[in-house]
């Protein structure tokens, strides 16, 4: 831990983003309305959760632009420049996001092509698909893992339930790593990273719940289980139609 050049206290991503005097004056003065904390969070990702909870409406894109500023001025005080004021990175956050709103407007949007359907991965390989959901009236959330061969075959299965609080995110990347507390995001990165060594070789996509729903049926099924339920190279009742449906349209000649 270093000591932050701008006010002479310890460096944390929570002090350096939020917590500084500096930046408290930035935050104070731009148009997002935003919660108050007490005491200030030590990591900026728990920050963004609470803030997530709490004011899911606020302008995202100004917060980032906002946070990306604030650290591109710490950055530059620490490889020895001055140190904006308050007042004008208030008025460059204002001026780039208005930019950043222009060039957004500008562009032709295009929505990104997801497969519609389960897919079979490549022969000699396994697939994964991992899904999260919450269960608010229990205050838990659930983690559901399908694994399968090129063949769409069954290889495992777990249904997990976890306490909040989790968000949905967090809710899906927990499978990989057992931590406690929304900065979790980054120790699941950094364990996933970790594990993903004791294999040859892998690929990670994002897909869309339309490929993803024996997975989700699973994560919904912990709802019903006080801990985990693992099944290998047995489909659990709750997924086998599912499994069936994404062989029967969607499994290709391999």
């Amino acid at each position: 831990m270093e000591i932050v050049i701008l006010c002479g206290k310890w460096e944390t991503s929570g002090h350096v983003l939020w917590g500084c005097n500096l930046v408290g004056s930035v935050w104070g003065n731009t148009k997002i309305k935003l919660p108050i904390f007490e005491p200030s969070p030590r990591e900026f990702i728990d920050i963004v959760w609470e803030i997530k909870a709490k004011k899911p409406e606020i302008d995202w894109e100004l917060f980032a632009v906002t946070a990306w500023s604030l650290w591109n001025n710490r950055n530059s005080v620490r490889h020895g420049g001055r140190s904006k004021t308050a007042k004008v990175i208030v008025r460059e956050v204002a001026a780039y996001a208005d930019e950043v709103r222009i060039g957004s407007e500008g562009q032709v949007s295009s929505t990104p092509h997801f497969n519609s359907l389960w897919s079979p991965p490549r022969r000699g390989l396994y697939k994964i698909n991992v899904g999260g959901t919450m269960f608010k009236d229990l205050n838990c959330c659930g983690v559901g893992v399908v694994i399968r061969n090129e063949r769409g075959q069954l290889m495992g299965a777990l249904s997990k339930r976890f306490d909040l609080p989790l968000q949905a995110l967090e809710a899906e990347g927990r499978q990989w790593n057992r931590v406690q507390s929304p900065s979790s995001i980054q120790k699941i990165i950094e364990g996933t990273t970790l594990g993903l060594r004791c294999f040859d070789s892998w690929e990670i996509n994002y897909v869309s719940r339309k490929c993803n729903s024996a997975a989700h049926l699973m994560a919904r099924y912990a709802k019903n289980v006080n801990d985990y339920v693992i099944w290998v190279e047995d489909t659990r009742p709750v997924i086998v139609d599912q499994v069936l449906i994404d062989v029967h349209l969607n499994l290709s000649p391999i």
